[in-house]
């Protein structure tokens, strides 16, 4: 989108009657004006922070925090290296397996994946102790997770590219609400027969601090995830970073495919 064309964004939708409305709920406002308008449809690239600051009235900091409530309510997703687009139509991941949140009621929260980050090509010999020896091309999939209100936690999955290339490809990049554990046994029919399970806490890596918009050197709980085989074969390996946050989370798996 040229810079012409975001200034007349600005021009279509700036909110009418805002006294009293603070800046960054302005700019939030005209934003979503445009998207539920359809100027954005979905999966449209936004203008970046700097040219919105610098086609609106507003500050680099207003124009922060209205992307970050949009990011919130799920009406923008943010991609690591890539930008900022209009999301998809939410939906939520079915029987999802791992981070299953449950509110004081005892009812487990939706949730919704987004994939933020992918690699394939990575050496298998480096994940030999979680892949198995024998891998030698590893695929990596990053994903944000939104969790009922608004809680984020990150992941990295890794499986072996060669054995599973639906996971190295790029349409993955637009799998929303992707449930892993299901394609498996969709595409490949490969079920989870065992799932070893091992927290740590630790500070955050800078990146999933960049990624879950946390200040650096944030500590929380990492949750790594072991999926085995009938065989007792590795099938992937998946760390989770989960910030504090006020929710239980149910570790018992669900292994149905």
């Amino acid at each position: 989108m040229s810079e012409r064309e975001a200034i007349d964004f600005y021009d279509r939708y700036r909110p009418q009657g805002v006294v009293g409305l603070p800046k960054y709920a302005q700019l939030r406002e005209a934003l979503l004006a445009a998207i539920n308008d359809g100027y954005w449809g979905p999966g449209t690239q936004l203008p970046n922070e700097s040219t919105l600051a610098t086609i609106t009235p507003f500050s680099l900091g207003t124009v922060q925090k209205a992307l970050r409530e949009l990011v919130d309510s799920k009406r923008i997703v943010r991609r690591h290296g890539h930008g900022t687009f209009v999301a998809e139509a939410a939906v939520p991941m079915m029987s999802p397996m791992h981070l299953r949140f449950e509110d004081d009621e005892g009812n487990v929260l939706p949730i919704y994946a987004a994939v933020v980050g992918q690699e394939s090509g990575l050496d298998g010999q480096l994940w030999a102790d979680k892949l198995g020896a024998n891998v030698r091309n590893v695929a990596k999939v990053d994903r944000v997770f939104t969790v009922g209100e608004g809680f984020h936690c990150f992941s990295h999955f890794f499986i072996d590219g060669d054995r599973f290339p639906a996971f190295a490809e790029a349409e993955m990049l637009d799998f929303a609400g992707a449930n892993f554990k299901a394609l498996l046994y969709s595409r490949y029919n490969v079920s989870i027969h065992e799932l070893i399970q091992k927290l740590r806490v630790e500070r955050f890596p800078d990146d999933v601090c960049n990624q879950l918009e946390l200040d650096e050197g944030t500590v929380g709980v990492v949750l790594e995830f072991h999926a085995m085989s009938l065989m007792g074969q590795p099938l992937y390996f998946q760390e989770a970073f989960i910030p504090a946050n006020g929710y239980r989370l149910r570790l018992e798996a669900n292994l149905e495919p």
